[in-house]
């Protein structure tokens, strides 16, 4: 009889998703995109390759090569087996596309920098084209003369976790985007960023050829899915008056994102200002946090019932519980249908170095009103829509307070950037063909019969690279 180690192991299957061209143009070869991706799970960057994927299945056939995340992200060496077997198996089928796009964020490739930056290489390797969405992009800093400065005064730790941090880095930025242009002598391998500041740091400190670099901010919803979308029955549930000014901050409950700050601007506003938190604590966080609550969360529940802390039930101020709504995580549209119903969406984010945010981008396709930090990242963001966002210095909470009681009206403001010359950036970066002006027609006359035919695809390209 057989031992249980003995055992042949059943191979994990490699999951894919296909969508063919809804609009294909008149000789019916629309142009056959890959994409590979963390897909189908609880992260942000699936839940953008969703929205891509949607976006250009109009006019290209895209299949979804699914990055699974139980396996891509785990050390052990059962995992790392099957991670590799995934990997071959993906590699094998890239061949036979004319293009393909890796969503790249380190994290949804590898447990490390360095196996994640070896599963990059495989994949730029194994694709005929490729162009590469940088979802993390981080300065090179040299940290070796800090390296031996601590090393001199025995401050050990700290040595190696600035040697650390170098190396961590060179790896998630450096050394992919190098091998990136290096590939460029056998193939078109091209960059997506989402960042004006991205593109020159691309073309100034690792000489990357401008032309192959293409920056366009997240985008998610079309005019027709925004109209599609019908009532939170979340916040139906709430049974809210109807004079109720709603406020809502959204994605994961994370100290840089600053739900806390949420909750004192709360109490600087009228009782018919409520708050809406929906999201819940990153799954990675959840698991350290078994026996108790998040450190975090544990401070908002605090600030909200007006204690020094959980463990110190002394009240320094009243309780605003009836006021604030923990909705935890929700499936895509009630997500959605939660934001469209917000009154104002909050973003009071920390610098974190962050380039990018999918929350601030779903709200712009919402048309909603958007108070958000004054960041870098929401500054470069600012750039694809002058005059859209009111904006307040980071940890003001009593800034953002007289933002909220003072309306500008900017989400009546037109908008340059949308999902449609996003896709145009991703036919782009791939060297496909433009999108034929009667193939843009066909979709508008599906979508929206009873409104002007919208500009093409192209005209709308041409806004942003004039802007």
């Amino acid at each position: 009889m057989m031992k249980a180690d003995e055992l042949e192991r059943e191979p994990v299957m490699l999951r894919k998703h296909f969508f063919p061209a809804e609009y294909p143009p008149a000789n019916g070869k629309a142009p056959k995109l890959a994409i590979v991706s963390a897909y189908d799970c609880l992260c942000g960057i699936a839940e953008y390759a969703y929205f891509v994927a949607q976006s250009l299945r109009k006019f290209a056939d895209v299949t979804i090569f699914v990055l699974d995340q139980e396996v891509f992200k785990c050390g052990s060496a059962s995992s790392r087996a099957d991670a590799d077997h995934l990997l071959r198996e993906i590699c094998s089928e890239l061949p036979s596309f004319d293009s393909v796009n890796l969503q790249f964020e380190p994290g949804t490739l590898g447990p490390s920098s360095r196996s994640a930056y070896h599963r990059f290489t495989q994949i730029v390797d194994a694709s005929p084209d490729i162009s590469v969405t940088f979802h993390t992009f981080l300065d090179d800093v040299k940290e070796s003369r800090g390296f031996w400065n601590e090393l001199r005064r025995f401050r050990l730790t700290a040595a190696f976790f600035g040697r650390s941090r170098s190396t961590s880095r060179y790896y998630l930025t450096t050394k992919p985007v190098a091998y990136l242009k290096n590939a460029n002598k056998t193939k078109r391998a091209t960059c997506i960023v989402h960042t004006k500041r991205e593109v020159e740091r691309l073309v100034r400190r690792h000489g990357f050829n401008r032309r192959l670099v293409f920056d366009h901010p997240l985008s998610y919803l079309s005019d027709a899915e925004v109209n599609q979308l019908k009532g939170s029955r979340m916040l139906q549930t709430l049974g809210l008056p109807s004079e109720t000014v709603l406020l809502g901050v959204f994605g994961f409950i994370s100290e840089y994102k600053g739900a806390d700050l949420a909750v004192d601007v709360l109490r600087m506003l009228p009782d018919n200002y409520h708050l809406v938190i929906a999201g819940g604590v990153h799954p990675h966080e959840a698991k350290h946090c078994v026996k108790k609550l998040n450190p975090f969360v544990q401070e908002i529940m605090a600030k909200i019932l007006g204690q020094n802390s959980l463990d110190d039930p002394t009240q320094i101020q009243p309780s605003i519980l009836e006021r604030v709504h923990f909705l935890g995580a929700q499936e895509r549209d009630e997500f959605l249908q939660i934001m469209k119903d917000c009154d104002v969406v909050l973003l009071p984010y920390r610098e974190i170095g962050q380039t990018s945010s999918g929350p601030i981008s779903m709200a712009v396709d919402l048309k909603k009103r958007i108070i958000a930090s004054r960041t870098a990242g929401f500054l470069e963001f600012a750039k694809y829509f002058p005059n859209r966002l009111e904006m307040f210095d980071q940890n003001n909470f009593i800034e953002l307070g007289q933002r909220i009681r003072s309306p500008q009206h900017l989400e009546k403001r037109s908008v340059a950037c949308s999902w449609k010359t996003n896709a145009a950036t991703y036919f782009s970066a791939s060297g496909f063909a433009a999108v034929a002006e009667n193939q843009w027609r066909e979709y508008e006359a599906d979508n929206s019969p009873d409104s002007p035919v919208e500009e093409s695809i192209e005209m709308e390209l041409s806004k942003v690279e004039a802007a």
